[in-house]
């Protein structure tokens, strides 16, 4: 293992776990979370602005794209301050970016992010997670003990063909979502390189060969294509969403304002929404 620093702006490790795009991280200590992502596990601990990630060296590269370090927030944050100045600091989006100030969209892997958010539908986080947590221990490979980070054993996340049984996920609390994870699964199994290819794809034609997934609608192939895909531009509908577009915004939201990136502001409204309501912990819709 071998455990890097870098020292970051706008990055806030509680405040990403706790935003809804992602259901396999899990609390260690303050600040500290074991993450899981496909085949991989890594640690990550946060000290004022300085990120500690520990890993297999082989892995850090999947890492730091992972946790997308690689793109510029300080561009997207200095966009969000002159409309910050702008609204003054008591509008209600300048209000979203001071409590959502941290998050970043995660670059998740295509197929766990299809299954995770197929799982999600009409669901809540806590449930969302003892799910995908039986899921890999029942159908996932066991990590060994050079890819773990702690001392337990720890599994990745089911391959395609593992998931393409109904049988086999019936038993695992899925519900009538079970046929959708197997039909997905099948899907990406027969042609995974082709699905992977829609990170170079336009979000447009991304979102339209999203849609022909089974069980998947508008705002389930948005969130894939936000936390799957890193398209920044999608911008996910729930019901805390579209109850903020109609209170807040009933002329339209100012899509305009935030050019490829207003689905990253969209995760700083449903983050401050959740915190006012003190909902973090649950999703619905």
């Amino acid at each position: 293992m071998q455990t890097m620093s870098f020292p970051l702006l706008h990055f806030d490790l509680n405040k990403i776990a706790l935003s809804g795009q992602v259901f396999r991280w899990e609390l260690l200590g303050p600040s500290f979370w074991l993450m899981q992502s496909g085949e991989y596990a890594a640690t990550a601990r946060q000290a004022e602005n300085t990120l500690f990630l520990t890993c297999p060296a082989s892995q850090l590269p999947f890492w730091k794209r992972y946790l997308t370090l690689d793109v510029d927030y300080d561009g997207f944050w200095t966009c969000i301050g002159r409309h910050v100045a702008t609204d003054g600091e008591e509008a209600y989006l300048s209000r979203a970016a001071r409590a959502g100030d941290g998050i970043r969209i995660l670059r998740q892997e295509l197929f766990e992010t299809a299954v995770s958010f197929l799982i999600s539908q009409n669901n809540n986080i806590p449930r969302i997670q003892k799910i995908l947590a039986n899921l890999c221990r029942m159908l996932g490979q066991p990590l060994s003990p050079e890819q773990s980070p702690v001392e337990r054993q720890l599994y990745a996340f089911p391959s395609p063909e593992a998931l393409c049984d109904t049988a086999r996920l019936r038993s695992l609390g899925l519900g009538y979502r079970d046929r959708y994870v197997a039909q997905t699964a099948l899907l990406f199994a027969q042609d995974c390189a082709a699905w992977e290819s829609l990170r170079e794809a336009d979000c447009e034609e991304a979102r339209a060969r999203l849609l022909t997934l089974p069980g998947v609608g508008p705002k389930v192939a948005d969130c894939i294509l936000l936390f799957g895909l890193c398209k920044l531009e999608a911008f996910p509908c729930d019901v805390w969403i579209r109850r903020v577009l109609a209170r807040e915004f009933p002329q339209g939201f100012p899509y305009e304002r935030y050019p490829g990136f207003s689905g990253f502001v969209q995760q700083l409204i449903y983050f401050f929404e959740r915190e006012q309501q003190g909902s973090l912990h649950q999703k619905d819709g």
